[in-house]
């Protein structure tokens, strides 16, 4: 289906292994990503939806959780940080990520709120001359029609992955560039000759993956959902 494998990825991080007791004592989930090309741990209601979110974003190449685990000094004592989150977008740009809840941020000597051992991430971060940043619920939750969707549409996209019929997606794409435009129902009417469930599948697919454009931002997923060929829409 002319995706890339893990073998054939530019370098990408590797997920730390942390302690079973975040699992334990957090809430956990194990989640399929075809762009990871894998399942992917995280460890809180915020991580997964913001991962959703992104896992849907046809301009994200990659992703990868728990990225990169930091050592340092705070308070003259040793001290060790964990970003939640590693994304490659289409461009090339790459951004190490910390995803938690504005509640958890701590005051810097600055007197603006960060998260907890950002200082370390920081000092990492120069040293070795890459971008990072926070996002809390405040920027996860800005738009709610999005999280419900991408919510929705990940075991889709992870069932095309797994089918892997490029044929398939082919005949989608090159059916909704020959209309134009048409709702999921119609898409799955007029391919008739296809099983509804995996038509719906790799149109879900083909749109995180930037072939097809669904405004998922605004339009709610369902059989009235409005595919368009192309990504434009989403830049």
């Amino acid at each position: 289906m002319g995706r890339k494998t893990p073998d054939d990825r530019p370098p990408r991080p590797t997920p730390v292994a942390l302690p079973k007791r975040f699992a334990r004592n957090t809430n956990h989930f194990y989640a399929p990503c075809t762009k990871a090309g894998r399942y992917v741990e995280m460890f809180s209601q915020l991580e997964f939806d913001h991962w959703a979110v992104l896992q849907m974003d046809p301009l994200v190449l990659d992703l990868c959780e728990q990225p990169q685990e930091v050592h340092g000094e705070l308070n003259g004592k040793p001290a060790g940080y964990v970003f939640d989150l590693w994304i490659r977008w289409l461009d090339g740009r790459e951004k190490f990520r910390d995803v938690k809840p504005s509640e958890e941020h701590v005051a810097a000597s600055d007197g603006n709120t960060v998260p907890p051992k950002w200082s370390l991430a920081v000092d990492w971060a120069q040293r070795n001359r890459r971008e990072i940043d926070w996002v809390t619920e405040k920027e996860v939750y800005s738009n709610i029609q999005l999280v419900r969707n991408a919510r929705h549409c990940v075991p889709y996209a992870w069932q095309a992955y797994t089918d892997d019929d490029p044929e398939l997606l082919d005949r989608i794409e090159a059916f909704v560039k020959e209309r134009g435009a048409l709702s999921l129902y119609e898409l799955e009417k007029c391919l008739r000759t296809d099983d509804p469930g995996r038509v719906r599948a790799n149109t879900v697919y083909l749109i995180a993956h930037g072939r097809v454009f669904a405004d998922l931002a605004h339009q709610p997923f369902g059989r009235d959902l409005v595919i368009r060929h192309g990504i434009s829409q989403a830049a």
